[in-house]
Formats: structure tokens, sequence, C-alpha cells
């Protein structure tokens, strides 16, 4: 599946249809090969157990020693923008890998403890948990309430399958005492799983790139769409969500099922407001004239009006009622009065 949309993609490529910049290949598809190949030696290694010669051995565990490292570069490439990315986890995951190397050419852990190639233990063993969990942080960075719909269930999905190999592969043959053919061919078949799961997760990317903050459009092509605009507006008249004291553009975002900058733009195009805080004021002092003129409210101080229509305090109110409307909310009242 991966290879077909990869040929695809290089047709396009070649053809002056790009899905990515001429040039080398994008860092998305090295770390990817790179993985696999770590992948595929680790998976190699247990097929062939003790039958291999003591070289292809050694390649093989040298080749397969950084795989977590690599699996966190590869998050990186899948979850965060080109523009974001900077270059000290490859030289994490470069001390990982040559700390790996030194230990396993000292031989067995006797030999490391109570020398000076403990301090290397330590450190790498300090680097592979942090890219662990790195790898979580990377997919769920982003996966909040901001992010389109597809998105973040491209991440939960990453999330959930992610989590559940570690379980499997880590913790769980950690604390529970297992033979060691078990956990051997238990984390063969993790592997497998992983380079299943992360090749998918690369094919999904390749055909929903991520969008690079460098390459935003400008201001005068961002025009919303209208009907989501009028889904605004139905939202603020007939469901009166600015009576909420906190409310927030990501409220109306999680509600409409959009992402924030495209309430952002309907607000400051078609609905013509300078920025969502003068529109629910809009709204909220539009309701408190209808109440203040309203006889039936006489009797509700002004206080409990304010509160009602989602103002925190009564200054703000005052403030905002006489900018907009000209007077204060008593003289409003005292003006609506019959003679």
């Amino acid at each position: 599946m991966i290879a077909e949309r990869l040929l695809t993609a290089r047709t396009l490529h070649a053809s002056g249809g790009r899905i990515w910049p001429a040039g080398p290949l994008p860092p998305l598809l090295i770390y990817w090969a790179l993985f696999a190949v770590s992948i595929a030696a680790f998976v190699l290694s247990y097929a062939l157990g003790g039958a291999a010669p003591a070289a292809v051995t050694v390649v093989l565990h040298i080749a397969s020693s950084v795989t977590c490292g690599l699996s966190w570069l590869l998050a990186r490439s899948l979850f965060r923008p080109p523009s974001t990315r900077r270059n000290w986890p490859e030289v994490m995951v470069a001390i990982l890998f040559l700390t790996g190397l030194l230990l396993y050419a000292a031989g067995s852990g006797a030999a490391v403890e109570g020398s000076m190639l403990s301090a290397f233990d330590n450190v790498h063993a300090l680097i592979a948990s942090t890219v662990l969990l790195m790898t979580f942080v990377e997919a769920a960075d982003g996966a909040g309430r901001g992010s389109a719909p597809q998105e973040r269930r491209f991440r939960f999905a990453f999330l959930a399958g992610y989590g559940l190999l570690l379980a499997v592969a880590v913790i769980w043959f950690r604390s529970v005492p297992v033979a060691a053919q078990w956990e051997e061919t238990a984390q063969a078949i993790c592997a497998g799983a992983a380079l299943a799961g992360g090749s998918a997760a690369v094919w999904y990317r390749l055909g929903h790139p991520l969008a690079d903050g460098r390459h935003r459009r400008p201001k005068t092509e961002a025009v919303a769409d209208p009907r989501l605009a009028g889904r605004v507006v139905e939202l603020l008249e007939r469901g009166h969500v600015y009576r909420a004291a906190d409310l927030k553009v990501a409220d109306l975002a999680r509600k409409l099922g959009e992402p924030e900058y495209r309430i952002s733009q309907c607000i400051t195009g078609p609905l013509g407001f300078a920025n969502f805080n003068r529109m629910v004021n809009h709204y909220r002092i539009e309701d408190a004239k209808r109440m203040l003129a309203e006889p039936g409210m006489t009797g509700r101080s002004i206080l409990a009006i304010a509160m009602e229509c989602g103002f925190g305090s009564i200054g703000p109110f005052n403030r905002a009622f006489k900018d907009t409307v000209g007077m204060t909310p008593r003289q409003f009242r005292m003006k609506q009065k019959p003679a």
C-alpha cells in the first residue's frame, strides 16, 4: 500500500505535480526507510536466532539498536510542521546509538558495572526512556480542539496503537516474568506491527500533508465560508451561547466541529467584527437592551441582567454598553419608560 503511494508520489514529483519540493527526499521518507531497516534487522535477528554467523549477528544488532530513536524522529516528521523542527533530536538519537554501540562492544553487564562505562550505560538508559515518551508527545501535541477532526482522529489512532505496542513490548514483559523465547517472539511480532503501523501513518501523511506554519495563506486569501458564518450566527442567536461568561473561540469551534481559524475567519470576514470579543459583546448588549426595554423586567436589577447576558461583572458591562449605545444601562432603561 505504502509502496503504491510512494510510486504515485514519485510520479507526481517527476511530472511537476509535486507532492514534495524538488530536491532530496523529505525527512519523513528518510526516517521511515531507516525505521523500516531497523525493524527488519530486529525481526531477521530473531528469525535467524543462533544460526547466524557472528559478523551477521553484529550487523543486525547494530542496525536494530536505535529503533526507539528512529520511531521518535519518524513521529516528529509525521506530526511536527517542518518550520518548527530543530536538529537537537537527531543529536540525542546519535548519542543513543553511539552509547549503545559502545556498551555492546564492552560485552557483558559485569564488564560495564563498576567501570567508567556505567556512566554511558546511565546516559543510554535515560535517553532511551526519553525518546519512548517523546514519541507520545509528538503525536499528542496538536491533537487538541483547534485541530481539524480528521487530523485529531489520525493522531489519536497513532497514540492508541503506539501505546498498545509499548504496553506489551516494554511494560508488560518487564513486569511479568515469562520464558525468554516467548518474550522474543512477542517482541518480534510487536516490531512487525510497529512497522505496519508506521508505514500506514506515512501513507496517510503523504495523502494528507501537514500544513507548514511558514506558508500560511495571507489574510486576503483566507475568505470564510458564508455558510459557516451563518451557522455561527445561528448558534449565537438561537443557542444564546454568548451568555456563557467564559465563552471562547475554541468553544464555538468545538460546537460546530470546525477548526478555530475558520471560526475566526468568519468573525473578521462575513460577520464584520474586529475580533471575537467584539462579536460576543455585540450579542450580549443587544440581549441586555431587550431585557432593559421590557416592561416586565423593570424589577430586575441591572447587575442581574448583565450577569444573565454573559458579563462577569457590572464594570465591563457598563463600559461596553456605553461604548456601543452611547449611554449607560440605567439611562437607557429610563429612556424606555413611557412619559
